[in-house]
């Protein structure tokens, strides 16, 4: 088996060195021991403001109209931090206009985010240095009852069912990999990024793919096409409401994506389920809502519904969240710690959550998980994964994936109708690397052409261990430019008298629009990966 390459993928960075800009925003978080290197100062401000006022400012200060010639405002906001800088900002156009004041010094800048990162110039479109503030919170507070209305920081004084696809709109999964992605609501400007988390838990991944400034698009687009040996870390702000006087209690109804590099808007409850609702890969395997609140705050109702917690429940992956709020030092080195004891694949989910609570000791928050049984371990590396097939030396790897559903069929733009139930079979003779197959198989006869691929992953070979797969194009005569995902579990493995291994699995399936071969357009209703008899799908290992 060939061996994994580890990759590093930024998207959305400052390419430039971050210094901390006219003040002491820079330098460690004052707590002890190793940790990320963080600013002193704590953002204690960060609201969005009318777009009026920020233009009434920029035509009392001629450079701030300067940066502000570069977009036509849609958004604008400020920031403070308990150094005494303010930043204002304005986005629009995929530009935005920045000013940073500090005792009564001022520095201003112009950021565009395309598809290369993120970019500071001056006027004159000359690199400068990022301006930046103190470091975030991870919580912020409901003005009201509307999920998108304003929102304040909170400081620490006042702390599956079957999918349809379409065809125009397919996910892109890749099984081949194994990637840890670091979503970070903010970025380099905060003195904020997620290196320390994937300095260490990087290791045992192909790609880490770290996203500053992650906003919605970025969330959606992770959630929705990570598969069951992916994971990804996400530091952002719980939003709260509150749900008893006097701030005594709280819900956590969803969280911040960034806006301006500087501000934020909220990302509520049911756009954070949303992508995961539609993941067919099972995935990601591993979401960790590294934000105050993200599990709730300790009060009765914390979970209750209306809650993101609630919202989550039932969506496949492993959710780790925080119950109580942290500051940013903390959560990282909580995060840190979980991830470097649970991602050896031995160490069960209670220990690896306990690591994290250590980190969060002098806070009083602590690490909370959806799962009802936390001796749940991670997926092992794929060098001990490829030594538990009952098989290891084979002379064929045959991987048949049943799909049995009722088709409705129809010439294009006439109303479907259903027919009988019926099977077809995604099948092809694969290469078991690790965790990850893949297979083709391909056919071309006088009245017959096939071209089959199946390609997948199992998070292990035993009784009750997942398969993630995959199965595309020419199945036979009836079902053809099919494109099919299944999610299913093991139920059994045989050893018959030759030494034939049979694992056998039943599961959902989720599938597009394919074509009948008779030029009719055909979709299948529940379809499910198992036989007309509702015989398993298999994977032979031949001696």
């Amino acid at each position: 088996m060939a061996p994994r390459r580890l990759a590093r993928t930024l998207l959305a960075a400052t390419v430039l060195a971050l210094v901390p800009a006219c003040g002491d925003s820079g330098g460690d978080d004052g707590a002890s021991g190793d940790g990320p290197d963080l600013p002193r100062a704590l953002v204690t401000v960060q609201e969005r403001i009318p777009v009026a006022d920020f233009e009434a400012e920029a035509q009392a200060d001629a450079a701030l109209m300067a940066v502000s010639a570069f977009t036509v405002a849609e958004v604008a906001g400020r920031v403070e931090d308990s150094a005494g800088v303010v930043v204002t900002w304005a986005e629009g156009e995929g530009k935005v206009a920045v000013r940073r004041c500090e005792e009564g010094v001022c520095a201003y800048a112009v950021v565009t985010r395309d598809a290369d990162g993120v970019r500071w110039t001056d006027t004159q479109g000359v690199a400068v240095a990022p301006l930046t503030v103190g470091r975030p919170s991870l919580a912020k507070d409901l003005q009201g009852f509307a999920l998108d209305g304003d929102t304040v920081v909170v400081t620490p004084a006042a702390l599956t069912s079957q999918i349809q696809l379409q065809k125009d709109d397919l996910p892109t999964l890749d099984f081949s990999k194994r990637t840890l992605v670091a979503l970070n609501t903010f970025g380099p400007a905060f003195g904020t990024t997620l290196d320390y988390v994937t300095a260490g838990a990087g290791a045992a991944f192909d790609e880490v793919v770290a996203i500053d400034y992650a906003r919605e698009e970025d969330v959606y687009a992770q959630l929705r096409e990570r598969d069951a040996l992916d994971v990804v870390v996400w530091l952002t702000q719980g939003v709260r409401l509150e749900t008893q006087g006097e701030g005594r209690a709280h819900q956590t109804v969803g969280f911040t994506v960034n806006r301006g590099v500087f501000g934020d808007l909220t990302f509520d409850r049911d756009a954070v389920a949303a992508p995961l609702a539609v993941n067919v890969g099972g995935g990601p395997g591993l979401l960790f809502l590294a934000a105050g609140d993200s599990y709730g705050d300790g009060s009765a109702d914390q979970i209750a519904k209306g809650s993101v917690w609630e919202a989550l429940d039932g969506l496949g992956s492993v959710v780790v969240g925080i119950e109580g709020h942290a500051d940013v030092a903390d959560v990282l080195r909580a995060a840190a710690a979980f991830l470097d004891t649970w991602l050896d694949g031995v160490t069960p989910l209670s220990d690896a959550l306990a690591a994290g609570d250590a980190a969060l000791a002098k806070s009083g928050a602590r690490l909370r998980s959806n799962q009802l049984d936390e001796s749940v371990t991670w997926t092992l590396p794929d060098a001990e994964l490829a030594a538990t097939l009952p098989l290891t030396t084979y002379s064929q790897a045959r991987f048949v994936a049943p799909f049995t559903a009722t088709p409705y069929c129809a010439p294009p733009g006439e109303d479907k109708q259903p027919e009988a139930t019926t099977v077809t079979y995604g099948w092809a003779d694969v290469t078991i690397d690790g965790a990850y197959f893949e297979g083709h198989r391909a056919l071309n006869s006088s009245d017959l052409t096939v071209d089959t691929t199946v390609r997948g992953v199992f998070t292990g070979f035993s009784v009750g261990d997942r398969v993630q797969l995959e199965a595309i194009g020419d199945f036979d005569k009836f079902f053809r430019d099919f494109h099919g995902f299944g999610e299913a579990v093991i139920e059994s493995v045989e050893t018959d008298d030759e030494g034939k291994v049979t694992i056998a699995f039943r599961g959902i399936a989720h599938t597009a629009e394919y074509s009948d071969g008779d030029g009719n357009e055909c979709v299948l209703n529940h379809p499910r990966i198992a036989t007309t008899t509702s015989g398993p799908g298999k994977l032979e290992l031949t001696p």
